[in-house]
């Protein structure tokens, strides 16, 4: 019998199905094994098994959107982005079980309960405090004719300990759950031997093992949580749990330890179980449960300071799946002072120079420069290095180029660097930077010139003893005292050209904002270290000779000060001091910057081969504005200071070091109202790093503010550095304090004198020229009265640092306008009385005579007593509190009596304007053209009189310019009308006018016509007796004429004479 293979071929063909059964056999077997291992522990796939299994309704994939800034994943409402998939905002959700009764649970559902040999029951557990003293049924598990399999519960009798029971048999453990804590909690069970173990937040709390356990729980029961398993049909509330379940899920499978680490410490929710999943009870809840969220687990995720779905780490997940969805590409980013877009990977960027985005706009040709996007290894995108050559200057370029070759060189020229640094002065003293590149570039200039500087001071110095002397010897030559002082006089020349403000429009250019400031400093930091290690070394080998006093230099936007001490006697260190003030006429009010080094400070931080303490100090009055606090405008945390800057150098330029004793300074604000929030800042510089951008940044971390005045604030930092103050441009709790309102501008101050100043004229023209009428005494008293308001409203109504000066203007205000409006309504009454008795006689002369007594009452004496009444009635309540006014809560005092007087007025000169269009026919036409104009200027008056001061109410009140200017202009014109109707158009005044110059008529000598001047004047007599009748009291033109022979202007006056109304 042969046998093939170890089988017989008599079994083979007298057997077929025996291969057949083999065949079952191995698959059976190898079934068995591969479940073995996807089963047991370790699996290296387990997490991407757990992974897979989730709700495919609640993951979802993202959809890439290309941001300037990277690549952002939109997972639509109610999903975001975990850092691996969209995740609906419900799976971070929490059940809340807040009382026993009424019965409340939730039942699974959405699938059966799978059949199980083994198991993981992963969740997170919050117990709430209840009066349950029996037991609180976590989960519990019931098939319909095995009954209760399994239940999970919480003891509470025994502290609150955890407990199990599987197939009627009971387990209680040591496992202690808090209150109002989340825990988390791993039960994992094995049917092979019955072994069991429980993990407390990953811990292991309890295990063991029983026979009892070893059977395989059945499917399709009743899973339920927060009930112990139905009695018939209802609930035992008595067992019902209190408190929050979050993120169940069952495995049908022992989790690796490695596993159940990372579903402990998870919070993207991505590990569902495969046998049930958190997202499969969501619509089983039954009563009053709430399903609430967020569950809030993660901030017990977090306790351990692990960043958990950060931001940073959402960005970056979310790049990198889209990278690789999409491609990678380099993010928008801004070096050099150019904003370079977002670019694919393995791109070149081409973008004009700034300054000429125009000429690209117009399709003309255009300065650009290029920037190239590489791909990483990890599929990410990364910038290289930018070439802006084509950016620069010529001369910039040149010289550029010019100081990188020497930095290549062995050798240093100590001649060719102040050469370079003269070059580098004339061409910031000549040309205006618009282009921040310019800046920029200038700036790498002055860094290579200190550069090339400090390798002067790299000197080897030999030492030797002979005879007890100490002899010193440089092999190299270090540049001469004249030479440094030249050097430190061109390099703050270049920095004072750099910072003027003729480049202002190249700083602001600068991208992003204060980078370029940032590099400035650091340059200047530089340069004062390199300046007091070259000095130092000088000392050494006896070429400069050590002194007290510094080296201090000034220039119109830096100042600068330099002190060496010995390392056995420090002393403070003040900029500016008394002396700078003497000396240099430096103030400390704009900024002053002190310290004094600690001998524990120096001796621990200073190297022992130096000798002295080496301390710079600088002052930048106008460098704020190119290092602000944040881009675009803001009213918060500015710049409101000058800049100080204090630099304590060691030997081998190390990091800044803590001090002991902290630097002091204080500084000026530079604006003052209405500034709250100060803050003492320093700047802190970027870091070196792999990006090409640089950060930078005002922090006030290490200083704190001493004091703050309202004009400069007090400061302490214990860093070394460069300083400032910020503010808020604003005050929520501003008091105004002693700021009042403007009341009165320049165009109110020119209103009321010019007002002031016409009626004062028209008052000292009716004086002059004698007018005697009635009609004449009222023209004179109102005008006086226009006066006296315009000069105590001009002169008083902002007099309100004196409270007794201002209650007597604003008393003398509020009687000179009732004044005002009681003598124009004696002027519409006298008009009455004029008017009535022109038209009830039969003679051209008007009744303009009477007694003015009367008037002077109404006038004068009546708005004395009713603002007197006024004012003892109200009391303090009368007076304004922000100017020398009445309250304006007692405003009607100045308006009901002024509106019933202008009522009063209105109604009588209608009267009279009515009696006189009745009987005008009555009048000669001279009478009636004088009452007309004296008609008219009442009118016009009683219309000004109301607007002029309705406008000084107005621009009290509001504040505004425009309100003002209306002010002035009425005022204005109030007053060139009384000028005008009541003085030029008045007929006694045009008599007198007319008699002058008749009489320089009869004065005019003429041969031809040779007569007597007393002829004359009989002739001027008669004829003036011929065509217009006298007054009585004037007697005959004869006779007038004859008696005004002594006085010629008597003559005028009388022979010209009408009556006037």
């Amino acid at each position: 019998m042969t046998t093939i293979g170890g089988f017989s071929r008599r079994w083979k063909s007298a057997d077929p199905l025996v291969p057949c059964l083999v065949v079952i056999v191995i698959v059976v077997f190898v079934s068995h094994a591969v479940g073995e291992t996807f089963n047991g522990i370790p699996d290296e796939y387990s997490d991407v098994i757990l992974t897979e299994k989730c709700h495919p309704a609640y993951y979802t994939r993202p959809k890439c959107l290309n941001h300037t800034d990277g690549y952002g994943c939109a997972c639509g409402p109610g999903f975001s982005w975990n850092t691996q998939m969209c995740m609906s905002s419900a799976i971070d959700s929490r059940l809340e079980f807040s009382a026993k009764d009424p019965v409340r649970y939730t039942l699974l559902l959405d699938k059966a309960f799978p059949k199980l040999s083994r198991f993981s029951i992963g969740f997170w557990i919050r117990l709430r405090k209840h009066e349950n003293e029996s037991v609180s049924t976590i989960m519990s598990y019931k098939h319909g004719r095995k009954g209760e399999v399994f239940r999970l519960f919480v003891n509470n009798s025994a502290n609150h300990s955890l407990g199990f029971a599987v197939w009627r048999a009971s387990f209680r453990t040591n496992i202690q759950l808090g209150h109002l804590e989340w825990s988390h909690v791993f039960w994992t069970w094995e049917s092979k031997n019955g072994s069991w173990e429980i993990l407390i937040n990953n811990t292991k709390g309890a295990e063991g093992r029983d026979p009892a356990l070893a059977l395989p729980f059945p499917s399709d029961g009743e899973f339920v949580l927060g009930q112990s398993p139905r009695e018939k049909l209802l609930f035992n509330t008595r067992d019902a749990f209190v408190g929050d379940i979050a993120h169940l899920n069952i495995w049908n499978k022992v989790l690796a330890p490695h596993t159940r680490e990372a579903v402990y410490s998870s919070c993207i929710f991505m590990y569902c179980g495969n046998a049930v999943q958190w997202a499969d009870l969501r619509s089983g809840t039954r009563g009053p449960v709430r399903m609430r969220w967020p569950s809030t687990v993660v901030s017990v995720v977090l306790k351990d300071d692990k960043p958990c779905n950060t931001i940073q780490e959402k960005s970056m997940t979310c790049n990198k799946y889209c990278s690789d969805v999409i491609g990678a590409q380099c993010n928008l980013e801004t070096v050099e002072n150019i904003v370079w877009a977002r670019t694919p990977a393995i791109t070149n960027a081409t973008v004009p120079c700034p300054g000429q985005e125009e000429r690209r706009a117009r399709n003309e040709t255009y300065a650009s420069t290029s920037r190239t996007c590489y791909r990483t290894s990890e599929n990410e995108g990364i910038w290289g290095k930018p070439y802006i050559d084509q950016c620069i200057a010529h001369d910039l370029l040149d010289m550029k180029k010019q100081s990188l070759s020497m930095v290549d060189s062995a050798s240093v020229d100590v001649a060719w660097i102040l050469t370079f640094a003269s070059d580098l002065l004339n061409h910031t003293s000549t040309n205006v930077y618009t282009n921040p590149i310019d800046v920029a570039t200038v700036i790498d200039l002055l860094g290579i010139i200190v550069k090339l500087q400090a390798k002067s001071i790299s000197v080897d110095v030999q030492t030797s003893e002979k005879n007890l002397k100490e002899f010193k010897k440089a092999t190299i030559e270090s540049p001469t005292q004249e030479d440094m002082q030249k050097f430190i006089q061109v390099f703050l020349d270049i920095l004072n050209n750099l910072m003027d403000f003729k480049h202002d429009a190249g700083w602001k250019k600068t991208k992003p904002r204060g980078v370029e400031g940032d590099n400035l400093l650091t340059v200047v930091e530089m340069f004062a270290a390199t300046v007091a290690d070259i000095i130092e070394d000088q000392m050494k080998l006896g070429l400069w000779e050590y002194t007290k006093n510094p080296t201090t230099e000034v220039r119109e936007h830096i100042e600068y000060k330099l002190e060496i001490q010995k390392k056995d006697k420090v002393r403070e260190f003040m900029f500016p001091d008394a002396s700078d003030s003497i000396k240099l006429g430096l103030s400390g009010d704009a900024g002053e910057v002190r310290v004094v080094p600690v001998i524990e400070d120096v001796l621990g931080n200073v190297s022992i081969t130096s000798e002295c303490v080496k301390i710079s100090g600088f002052r930048f009055k106008h460098l704020a504005k190119y290092l602000p606090n944040h881009e675009g405008k803001s009213k918060e945390d500015n710049v409101n200071t000058a800049i100080l800057a204090l630099y304590i150098h060691n030997l081998n330029h190390e990091e800044s070091f803590n001090l002991s004793s902290p630097i002091r300074f204080h500084a000026s604000y530079l604006d003052t109202f209405n500034i709250s929030n100060a803050e003492c800042v320093r700047i802190e510089h970027p870091r070196q790093n792999n990006t090409s951008v640089r950060q930078w940044q005002w922090t006030s971390d290490q200083c704190m503010l001493v004091s703050d005045t309202s004009q400069a604030g007090y400061c302490s930092c214990f860093v070394p550095g460069v300083f400032a103050l910020t503010t808020d441009m604003y005050n929520v709790n501003w008091d105004r304090g002693i700021r009042r309102p403007i009341l009165m501008n320049i165009a109110s101050y020119a209103g009321c004198a010019l007002t002031a100043f016409m009626c004062l004229a028209s008052v000292i023209i009716h004086i002059r020229f004698r007018s005697s009428t009635t009609t004449a005494s009222l023209h004179k008293h109102l005008a006086a009265s226009v006066v006296l308001g315009q000069i105590v409203f001009m002169m008083g109504i902002d007099k309100y640092d004196n409270p007794t000066f201002c209650h007597i203007f604003a008393v003398l205000l509020h009687y000179a306008f009732m004044c005002n409006f009681c003598w124009l309504m004696n002027e519409v009454f006298n008009q009455y009385i004029v008017i009535t008795y022109a038209a009830h006689s039969h003679s051209d002369q008007l009744a303009d005579n009477g007694s003015m007594i009367r008037y002077y009452v109404l006038g004068w004496i009546f708005p004395g007593v009713l603002v007197g009444a006024f004012v003892g009635s109200q009391g303090e309540s009368y007076y304004a509190k922000d100017m020398c006014w009445i309250a304006w809560d007692s405003i009607w005092l100045f308006v009901a009596p002024a509106v019933g007087l202008q009522a009063v007025s209105v109604m009588v000169l209608i009267f009279a304007t009515k009696e006189h269009n009745e009987n005008s026919y009555t009048n000669s036409e001279k009478t009636n053209k004088i009452i007309m104009i004296q008609m008219r200027g009442l009118w016009i008056q009683i219309i000004l009189i109301t607007v002029s001061w309705s406008f000084a109410f107005l621009s009290l009140r509001m504040h505004d310019t425009v309100i003002k200017y209306l002010y002035a202009m009425m005022n204005i014109l109030q007053g060139a009308f009384v000028l005008v109707f009541f003085v030029f158009l008045h007929e006694e005044i045009q008599a007198v006018l007319k008699a002058r110059k008749t009489r320089k008529t009869l004065i005019v000598y003429d041969p031809d016509h040779d007569q007597s001047m007393e002829s004359l004047m009989n002739q001027e007599g008669k004829e003036y007796s011929d065509t217009e009748p006298l007054n009585l009291r004037s007697g005959s033109p004869d006779k007038v004429c004859r008696e005004s022979k002594r006085d010629m202007f008597s003559l005028a006056d009388k022979c010209e004479m009408v009556t006037s109304v």
